[in-house]
């Protein structure tokens, strides 16, 4: 179902697009949800930019290609990074909604299997940390989105080390515990966003995926058409 792209901070587009590489020369066409088609140089695309339907993020006049991400699928996948401006530690950053704040967090998980491995999915994640007698505890408890989080720190393994003593901003020792840690675990995209994350059963055989969260299959890459302007 279509959906119109949505205007980022930043001066960002993002939007659904079909994708097409150049077999021969370094360019790469997309078809947007709205029916325009641009032609981009690789030099202005993602390291990593295949065939596909896929989100993407373009900059306002459309000249450049930040980023691109699945719309659905179940995906092999470790932490990269965390989120943060070049040069920086990530630190939480605040929304500011009509009602209510709240500080959140972005922690990039890399694909590591398939023809989309190397692509990065954004994984948001609220910054429910408190102090609790000098060590990191969680807080929220209520909240839909604690057992999000919950499940996150579990599954990278942070926890491998034992307490963490508390401080304002502990996502660079949670960053550098999870690397550290390299746990691999699938993820559930549904609608380009993370869904859900969860542990393997064992190194090569992912879990079950229940019938209500049967995926789509991705499409087939077509063939560059030559015919078509560009």
């Amino acid at each position: 179902m279509y959906k119109p792209p949505v205007k980022q901070s930043g001066g960002l587009l993002s939007t659904k697009a079909k994708i097409e590489v150049h077999p021969t020369k370094p360019l790469v066409r997309l078809l947007l949800d709205t029916g325009e088609k641009i032609v981009l140089s690789k030099d202005n695309c993602p390291n990593i930019v295949i065939n596909g339907e896929f989100y993407v993020t373009l900059s306002d006049d459309q000249e450049k290609l930040f980023s691109i991400k699945p719309i659905e699928g179940l995906f092999l996948c470790q932490v990269s990074r965390f989120a943060a401006k070049p040069g920086e530690a990530p630190a939480p950053k605040t929304f500011h909604g009509d009602k209510w704040d709240y500080q959140y967090f972005v922690v990039l998980l890399k694909i590591i299997e398939g023809k989309l491995a190397g692509i990065e999915i954004p994984y948001s994640l609220r910054y429910y940390f408190a102090d609790v007698d000098g060590e990191v505890g969680l807080s929220h408890p209520t909240s839909k989105y604690h057992p999000l989080l919950a499940d996150f720190l579990e599954i990278t393994g942070v926890w491998e080390k034992g307490p963490i003593k508390y401080q304002d901003n502990i996502l660079p020792i949670l960053e550098k515990r999870i690397l550290a840690a390299k746990r691999k675990f699938n993820v559930l995209v549904k609608d380009g966003w993370v869904d859900r994350v969860f542990t393997l059963k064992n190194s090569s055989e992912p879990e079950d995926v229940s019938d209500d969260e049967e995926l789509v299959p991705e499409p087939e890459p077509e063939a560059w058409d030559e015919t078509a302007p560009f």
